[in-house]
């Protein structure tokens, strides 16, 4: 009787482990052998082999924290970064591990999620943002050829201005989760000293994890004047 109550122990304890695992599956068209899965700070958590352009990655389910999928080859150490700062192989994907089972295809260098809505929101508001530059710039190039300097000042202000305004709507929505981390990473160069330090420190455990949020607070409260 022992046994039997030692091995149901058991078998419940491995099935309470596996109810917190995130299995990532994916398919590529990329013509790499190999992905990595690494955490905010660059750690590796995971390697898989890449079969007809299929994958599997598994983590440790975190609706809190991001993680990034790398395509390429790993330099040595367990930090899959070069020395620059620069990822391996092509720019990475990332998602947040909030489900058990998570898809992603990428179509055009972007990636697609199914299962997880906060990877896709994630990528929907990284989209906004850089489509956002992208249009202010094409915009204040023109005025600046046509030497309207003061338009195109203007454009910037209002540019920076509307992504203060929805990268503040999306951080207060996000404060405990990786896209909160975007939001504040956007507004880093937008808002000034007392508004990033009170953002800051209403970050749950992905803004503290994050080095560059981190370094930047530190910066403020210890050395700007």
């Amino acid at each position: 009787m022992k046994r039997i109550l030692l091995s149901l122990m058991t078998l419940a304890a491995l099935c309470a482990c596996n109810d917190n695992v995130c299995t990532i599956s994916g398919t590529l068209t990329d013509p790499v052998d190999t992905v990595y899965l690494v955490d905010m700070s660059g750690k590796k958590l995971d390697v898989a082999a890449v079969k007809d352009g299929a994958f599997t990655l598994k983590c440790e389910m975190d609706p809190e924290t991001g993680v990034s999928i790398l395509r390429g080859e790993l330099p040595s150490g367990e930090v899959c970064y070069t020395e620059s700062g620069e990822s391996m192989g092509y720019e990475p994907i990332p998602l947040i591990p909030d489900a058990k089972k998570i898809e992603v295809s990428i179509a055009d260098g972007i990636p697609t999620f199914i299962g997880s809505s906060l990877s896709q929101e994630n990528v929907d508001f990284q989209l906004w943002a850089m489509n956002t530059f992208l249009e202010s710039a094409n915009k204040e190039i023109e005025m600046m050829e046509a030497g309207d300097t003061i338009g195109a000042e203007k454009a910037q202000g209002e540019m920076f201005e509307q992504l203060a305004a929805r990268s503040r709507e999306v951080y207060q929505e996000h404060k405990n989760d990786a896209i909160g981390v975007q939001a504040l990473t956007l507004l880093i160069s937008i808002v000034d000293k007392d508004e990033f330090i009170t953002l800051y420190e209403q970050g749950g455990k992905a803004v503290k994890a994050d080095a560059e949020l981190s370094d930047h607070y530190e910066y403020l409260k210890n050395y700007s004047e």
